[in-house]
């Protein structure tokens, strides 16, 4: 019990250092750093979505990280570990869509490199096949779909989700009710 107790003060701890947000960065030079990355990632996630689809993307910060060479740093060590915001390191951007219309929750990891050839890139297939799903549902119809069969099938408590398969390359845009254990595939 008392190692138990141990290990949860030691997190409990380590959390108290963490940073909460990307302001809580002291040194401005890597803030700015990863403001500019943030920039790029965000015009290579959001350059296919309407403004309206846009806004429903959140950026998250807690998920995103700093990786010095070939260990990684997470973001709570930003402060104690003083990386040269000049030389060129990689970042993860995390970001959360959410549209409470449909009540469709999912998130992308977007992978940037600020080399000579700075890139942006999805961190995973997974990632790529959910942002597929996004503009298969916002720009090619979907949400019609969705909201039509809500109505015919009479859903109290709609939501969707995306279901990914890496192995195969597929993504499911899945209709789903929270009061009833029905299931439809949106094609």
């Amino acid at each position: 019990m008392k190692i138990l107790l141990v290990i949860s003060f030691f997190f409990l701890c380590a959390g108290a250092y963490a940073q909460t947000g990307l302001n809580d960065i002291e040194d401005n030079r890597l803030s700015e750093r990863i403001q500019s990355a943030k920039i790029k990632t965000d015009s290579f996630l959001l350059d296919s979505f309407k403004i309206k689809e846009q806004g429903k993307f959140r950026f998250e910060f807690l998920k995103s990280a700093w990786y010095p060479g070939d260990s990684g740093f997470a973001y709570r060590f930003l402060n104690y570990y003083k990386p040269d915001p000049a030389k060129k390191y990689s970042l993860t951007h995390h970001y959360v869509f959410f549209d409470k219309e449909i009540n469709l929750y999912t998130d992308i990891n977007i992978y940037y490199y600020g080399g000579d050839d700075a890139e942006a890139a999805f961190q995973t297939p997974s990632d790529s096949l959910k942002y597929s799903a996004l503009i298969k549902i916002y720009n090619n119809g979907g949400i019609k779909k969705i909201k039509a069969k809500s109505a015919s099938v009479k859903f109290k408590q709609p939501y969707v989700t995306i279901n990914v398969d890496e192995q195969i390359n597929a993504y499911s845009i899945i209709l789903r009710d929270k009061t009833k254990p029905h299931n439809y595939f949106i094609n």
